[in-house]
Protein backbone atom coordinates (compact mmCIF):
# COMPACT_ATOMS: atom_id res chain seq x y z
CA UNK A 1 0.00 0.00 0.00
CA UNK A 2 1.58 3.29 -1.06
CA UNK A 3 0.73 6.12 1.27
CA UNK A 4 1.53 7.50 4.69
CA UNK A 5 1.58 6.29 8.25
CA UNK A 6 0.79 9.12 10.62
CA UNK A 7 3.47 9.01 13.31
CA UNK A 8 3.48 10.07 16.96
CA UNK A 9 5.62 13.08 17.79
CA UNK A 10 3.48 16.18 17.92
CA UNK A 11 3.64 19.91 17.35
CA UNK A 12 0.87 22.39 18.08
CA UNK A 13 0.06 25.59 16.22
CA UNK A 14 -0.91 28.41 18.56
CA UNK A 15 -3.64 30.84 17.53
CA UNK A 16 -1.74 34.03 18.42
CA UNK A 17 -3.90 34.87 21.42
CA UNK A 18 -7.35 34.38 19.84
CA UNK A 19 -10.07 33.52 22.32
CA UNK A 20 -11.79 30.17 22.02
CA UNK A 21 -15.52 30.94 22.05
CA UNK A 22 -18.13 28.25 22.64
CA UNK A 23 -20.38 27.56 19.65
CA UNK A 24 -23.39 26.80 21.85
CA UNK A 25 -24.15 23.58 19.98
CA UNK A 26 -25.36 20.36 21.57
CA UNK A 27 -22.82 18.19 23.37
CA UNK A 28 -20.94 15.93 20.91
CA UNK A 29 -21.73 12.23 20.87
CA UNK A 30 -18.01 11.35 20.62
CA UNK A 31 -14.83 13.13 21.57
CA UNK A 32 -13.37 12.83 18.06
CA UNK A 33 -14.84 12.61 14.58
CA UNK A 34 -12.44 10.70 12.35
CA UNK A 35 -13.73 11.24 8.82
CA UNK A 36 -12.66 9.31 5.74
CA UNK A 37 -13.64 10.75 2.35
CA UNK A 38 -13.42 7.91 -0.15
CA UNK A 39 -13.75 7.40 -3.90
CA UNK A 40 -12.79 4.11 -5.53
CA UNK A 41 -11.09 2.99 -2.35
CA UNK A 42 -11.75 -0.74 -2.65
CA UNK A 43 -8.04 -1.62 -2.60
CA UNK A 44 -7.01 0.37 0.50
CA UNK A 45 -10.04 1.36 2.60
CA UNK A 46 -10.08 -1.80 4.77
CA UNK A 47 -6.53 -1.23 5.97
CA UNK A 48 -7.28 2.41 6.71
CA UNK A 49 -10.40 1.50 8.71
CA UNK A 50 -8.47 -1.11 10.69
CA UNK A 51 -5.83 1.45 11.61
CA UNK A 52 -8.54 3.74 13.02
CA UNK A 53 -10.34 1.00 14.93
CA UNK A 54 -7.00 -0.09 16.46
CA UNK A 55 -6.48 3.26 18.22
CA UNK A 56 -5.54 3.18 21.91
CA UNK A 57 -8.15 5.89 22.53
CA UNK A 58 -11.60 4.57 21.67
CA UNK A 59 -13.87 7.60 22.15
CA UNK A 60 -14.41 8.44 18.49
CA UNK A 61 -16.87 8.10 15.66
CA UNK A 62 -15.61 6.96 12.29
CA UNK A 63 -17.55 8.70 9.53
CA UNK A 64 -16.96 7.36 6.02
CA UNK A 65 -18.31 9.48 3.17
CA UNK A 66 -18.38 7.48 -0.07
CA UNK A 67 -18.38 9.82 -3.05
CA UNK A 68 -20.51 7.51 -5.25
CA UNK A 69 -17.70 5.02 -5.84
CA UNK A 70 -18.46 2.69 -8.78
CA UNK A 71 -16.13 -0.06 -7.46
CA UNK A 72 -16.47 -2.38 -4.47
CA UNK A 73 -15.82 0.26 -1.81
CA UNK A 74 -19.27 -0.11 -0.21
CA UNK A 75 -18.94 -3.89 -0.11
CA UNK A 76 -15.60 -3.70 1.71
CA UNK A 77 -16.93 -1.21 4.28
CA UNK A 78 -19.94 -3.46 4.92
CA UNK A 79 -17.62 -6.20 6.21
CA UNK A 80 -16.89 -4.11 9.33
CA UNK A 81 -19.24 -4.40 12.28
CA UNK A 82 -18.41 -1.65 14.77
CA UNK A 83 -20.98 0.74 16.28
CA UNK A 84 -18.56 3.65 15.92
CA UNK A 85 -18.69 3.45 12.12
CA UNK A 86 -21.19 5.64 10.27
CA UNK A 87 -21.27 5.15 6.49
CA UNK A 88 -22.78 7.77 4.17
CA UNK A 89 -22.94 7.27 0.40
CA UNK A 90 -23.47 10.29 -1.83
CA UNK A 91 -26.07 9.62 -4.54
CA UNK A 92 -23.86 11.49 -7.02
CA UNK A 93 -20.19 12.42 -7.05
CA UNK A 94 -19.64 15.80 -5.38
CA UNK A 95 -16.01 16.20 -6.37
CA UNK A 96 -13.17 15.89 -3.84
CA UNK A 97 -13.43 19.35 -2.25
CA UNK A 98 -17.17 19.18 -1.60
CA UNK A 99 -16.82 15.65 -0.26
CA UNK A 100 -14.19 16.89 2.21
CA UNK A 101 -16.64 19.62 3.25
CA UNK A 102 -19.37 17.03 3.70
CA UNK A 103 -17.09 15.17 6.12
CA UNK A 104 -16.98 18.27 8.28
CA UNK A 105 -20.74 18.80 8.07
CA UNK A 106 -21.37 15.20 9.17
CA UNK A 107 -18.89 15.34 12.06
CA UNK A 108 -20.32 15.47 15.60
CA UNK A 109 -17.21 15.23 17.76
CA UNK A 110 -15.43 17.94 19.71
CA UNK A 111 -12.32 17.33 17.60
CA UNK A 112 -12.09 16.72 13.85
CA UNK A 113 -9.62 14.57 11.93
CA UNK A 114 -9.72 13.97 8.17
CA UNK A 115 -8.03 10.76 6.99
CA UNK A 116 -7.63 10.00 3.26
CA UNK A 117 -8.76 6.49 2.37
CA UNK A 118 -5.24 5.22 1.60
CA UNK A 119 -3.47 6.49 4.74
CA UNK A 120 -2.87 4.75 8.07
CA UNK A 121 -2.81 6.03 11.65
CA UNK A 122 -0.24 5.01 14.24
CA UNK A 123 -2.15 3.24 17.06
CA UNK A 124 -1.40 6.01 19.56
CA UNK A 125 -2.08 8.94 17.22
CA UNK A 126 -5.53 9.98 18.49
CA UNK A 127 -4.59 9.70 22.16
CA UNK A 128 -1.46 11.82 21.79
CA UNK A 129 -3.21 14.54 19.79
CA UNK A 130 -6.21 14.71 22.12
CA UNK A 131 -3.89 14.90 25.11
CA UNK A 132 -2.39 18.10 23.73
CA UNK A 133 -5.71 19.73 22.81
CA UNK A 134 -7.37 18.73 26.09
CA UNK A 135 -4.41 20.14 27.99
CA UNK A 136 -4.86 23.52 26.31
CA UNK A 137 -7.53 24.85 28.65
CA UNK A 138 -7.06 28.41 27.36
CA UNK A 139 -7.96 27.34 23.82
CA UNK A 140 -4.83 28.89 22.34
CA UNK A 141 -3.96 25.92 20.12
CA UNK A 142 -5.69 25.82 16.74
CA UNK A 143 -4.47 22.40 15.64
CA UNK A 144 -2.02 19.60 16.35
CA UNK A 145 0.06 17.93 13.65
CA UNK A 146 2.72 15.25 13.55
CA UNK A 147 5.36 13.52 11.47
CA UNK A 148 4.45 11.03 8.75
CA UNK A 149 6.30 7.93 7.59
CA UNK A 150 5.98 7.48 3.83
CA UNK A 151 5.50 3.83 2.86
CA UNK A 152 5.62 2.05 -0.48
CA UNK A 153 3.20 -0.43 -2.03
CA UNK A 154 4.59 -3.22 0.16
CA UNK A 155 4.10 -1.18 3.33
CA UNK A 156 7.83 -0.59 3.78
CA UNK A 157 8.97 2.81 5.12
CA UNK A 158 10.72 5.09 2.60
CA UNK A 159 11.21 8.34 4.50
CA UNK A 160 9.90 10.50 7.32
CA UNK A 161 8.33 13.89 6.77
CA UNK A 162 8.02 16.39 9.58
CA UNK A 163 8.33 20.04 10.47
CA UNK A 164 11.94 21.11 9.80
CA UNK A 165 14.07 21.43 12.91
CA UNK A 166 11.20 20.58 15.26
CA UNK A 167 10.60 17.40 17.22
CA UNK A 168 7.75 18.56 19.44
CA UNK A 169 6.29 21.67 21.04
CA UNK A 170 4.26 24.76 20.33
CA UNK A 171 4.73 26.88 17.21
CA UNK A 172 3.08 30.23 16.60
CA UNK A 173 0.74 30.55 13.65
CA UNK A 174 2.79 33.46 12.30
CA UNK A 175 5.94 31.34 12.36
CA UNK A 176 4.26 28.42 10.57
CA UNK A 177 2.90 30.68 7.82
CA UNK A 178 6.27 32.39 7.40
CA UNK A 179 8.15 29.08 7.17
CA UNK A 180 5.64 27.61 4.70
CA UNK A 181 6.04 30.65 2.43
CA UNK A 182 9.84 30.50 2.66
CA UNK A 183 9.95 26.79 1.88
CA UNK A 184 7.27 27.06 -0.80
CA UNK A 185 5.33 24.10 0.57
CA UNK A 186 2.89 22.95 3.25
CA UNK A 187 5.10 22.06 6.24
CA UNK A 188 2.17 20.98 8.43
CA UNK A 189 1.61 18.05 6.11
CA UNK A 190 -1.22 15.96 4.77
CA UNK A 191 -4.71 15.96 6.36
CA UNK A 192 -4.28 12.67 8.27
CA UNK A 193 -1.51 14.20 10.37
CA UNK A 194 -3.73 16.99 11.69
CA UNK A 195 -6.35 17.22 14.42
CA UNK A 196 -8.28 20.40 15.14
CA UNK A 197 -11.24 21.65 17.11
CA UNK A 198 -14.40 21.04 15.08
CA UNK A 199 -15.91 24.41 16.02
CA UNK A 200 -12.81 26.18 14.67
CA UNK A 201 -12.86 24.15 11.45
CA UNK A 202 -16.52 25.04 10.94
CA UNK A 203 -15.85 28.73 11.58
CA UNK A 204 -13.15 28.95 8.89
CA UNK A 205 -14.76 26.50 6.43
Amino acid sequence: MAGKVVDTYMSAVARNGEANHSSGVMAPTSLISVCIPVYCGEEHIAETIRSVLAQTLGDFELVIIDNASPDGTARVIATFDDPRIRYVRNPTNLGPEDNYSKCLSEARGKYFKLVPHDDLLHPDCLRRQVEILDGDTAGDIALVFCARRIINGAGLPQMVRGYPGKRAGRISAASVIRQCVRHGTNLIGEPAGVMMRRALAESVG
